[in-house]
Order: structure tokens, then C-alpha cells, then sequence
């Protein structure tokens, strides 16, 4: 049964934590960024980085695999609630903090969790370990799952790789990359999660965040589908990013825009209308 419980609960989060700073934004993915794709930390530098957090209220199993080979008929779980008690295992310097600060969220309810600091520990990779429970209620499936409430820790589920408690901390020396590409010409998957455009489609204004922990240099570019540039701007950011473009002198149609940096790329299809 323990196994099962993992493999349900890995699949819950594969498909949103918790700072007394930081701001809640309005992502229904459970993790913005994914844990596992949290920029490094620069030995000496200061770090900055937020993670979003959002409980959906239900999940049907039946949709997922590999419970879809099985079952029959919907099988719903219903969340109740996420407790994120602490959170161990940072460099030293390293701090977090959660809003709301109990750590407590909600279905349908949106939370932030921010991770700040220098430190001058040994470049390498540091495992966090999560705290806290998480709940939820089922009407029950014959012979496979009983019904009623239940709580799972933090803990248990950190057993199953694919779970989204499981997450590394990479200290590397100042410039050094990341996760090391080829060069400028590739796509960084890192780069492209830490990137969100909004509203899109839009009638050519709209803000571009990035939520870069480490310092990021290089250049926001818009490109037309003809390949011409109709809009750059250069960056040497830490920690959280805004920015605001206004294209509206600009025809309607696609456009791509490309942060551009040494580590590599991150590309988003914009629509204006």
C-alpha cells in the first residue's frame, strides 16, 4: 500500500511554497519553477530565488497513468491540504521563509516560498529535505483504495524519486554554469521555466518575469517571423525580474522572444492581436 501511496502522490505533484516577502502570482501549476530545475548558487554571491506554489482542490486518477489501465471508472482525489513545517538541508547563509508564514496551503489557493542568502560553502550539491503533511479525501475504489481521509508526510513521499519534495541546491564558483550547454545557440530548459509571459495573446503590451536565483546576464530579444529583431534589451539581473514591453506599434501576428545568455537561450511564442 505505501507504494501505491508514493506513486499516486508523484503523480499528483508531476503535473505548485510558501515567504514572508514574496508575492503570490497566479500559476495553476503546482511548482513554479520546478524544484529540480533551481538555479545554481554562485559560491560568495548573493542568492535569490522564488518558488510559486498552487493546491488544486481534485485530481482524477483515472486520467493518469498508469492508474488509467486499470480503472474503470473516475476515481477522485480531494485535496485538503498542504503543510510545508520546515525545510532543511540549505548551505549555510542560505535562509527560507514562507507566505503564508504557518506554511499552510489550501485547494485553490496560491503560495510563495522564497530561498535567500551568500554563502561560502563547498561548491557541490546540497539535498533538501521537506517537512510538513499533506491530506486528501477519496470516496474509495474497490478492492484498491480505502475510503476516507488521509495524511501522508513529507517524508514519506521524499522515498519516491518522482515526487516534487525531492530537490537539489548546486553551489558552483562565480561564472561557472549551471547546468552546462554547448553554448549561446542551445535551449536551456532552466532558463525557459525561470521565464513567464503575460497576458498572451495580448494586443502587444505585456510583462516578461524572470525568476532568476543566481545572476543572469544577457538580452531580451523580440523576433518577427520574418527574422528581423523588433525589440531588445540588455540584462544583468539577481533574483526576481519585470519588465514591460509595449509592441502595440507592431502588426498583428506571432513573434518569439529569446532571453539570450551565455548559458544558453529560453524562447516564448507571443501573440498579438
Amino acid at each position: 500500500m505505501k507504494k501505491i501511496y508514493s506513486l499516486i502522490i508523484a503523480l499528483i505533484f508531476s503535473a505548485g511554497m510558501v515567504s514572508a516577502q514574496c508575492t503570490n502570482d497566479t500559476s495553476t501549476a503546482f511548482f513554479s519553477p520546478a524544484p529540480d530545475s533551481l538555479p545554481c548558487i554562485d559560491s560568495g554571491m548573493y542568492y535569490n530565488q522564488t518558488l510559486h506554489v498552487y493546491l488544486w482542490d481534485s485530481l482524477n486518477l483515472q486520467t493518469l497513468p498508469p492508474f488509467n489501465a486499470f480503472l474503470d471508472t473516475s476515481f477522485w482525489l480531494h485535496m485538503d491540504s498542504l503543510v510545508i513545517d520546515s525545510i532543511t538541508g540549505f548551505p549555510t547563509g542560505i535562509t527560507d521563509s514562507f507566505n503564508p508564514p504557518n506554511g499552510h496551503v489550501y485547494p485553490q489557493t496560491h503560495a510563495c516560498y522564497s530561498i535567500a542568502g551568500t554563502t561560502n560553502d563547498t561548491t557541490g550539491t546540497y539535498s533538501l529535505h521537506y517537512w510538513g503533511t499533506m491530506s486528501f479525501y477519496t470516496a474509495g475504489y474497490p478492492g484498491f483504495w480505502p475510503a476516507g481521509d488521509t495524511t501522508l508526510s513529507l517524508q514519506f513521499l521524499q522515498s519516491n524519486q518522482r515526487n516534487p519534495f525531492t530537490a537539489d541546491l548546486n553551489v558552483v564558483r562565480p561564472g561557472n554554469p549551471c547546468r552546462p550547454t554547448s553554448g549561446i545557440n542551445d535551449f536551456n530548459s532552466e532558463l525557459n521555466s525561470s521565464m513567464t509571459v503575460y497576458p498572451n495573446p495580448n494586443s502587444g503590451k505585456f510583462d516578461v518575469q524572470i525568476n532568476a536565483g543566481r545572476r543572469l546576464n544577457g538580452e531580451i530579444v523580440v523576433i518577427d517571423m520574418s527574422g528581423r529583431a523588433v525589440y531588445t534589451k540588455q540584462l544583468d539581473i539577481v533574483g526576481l525580474y519585470n519588465n514591460s514591453i509595449d509592441l502595440g506599434k507592431c502588426a498583428s501576428g506571432l513573434y518569439i522572444l529569446q532571453l539570450r545568455t551565455p548559458e544558453g537561450f529560453a524562447s516564448k511564442k507571443i501573440s498579438i492581436q
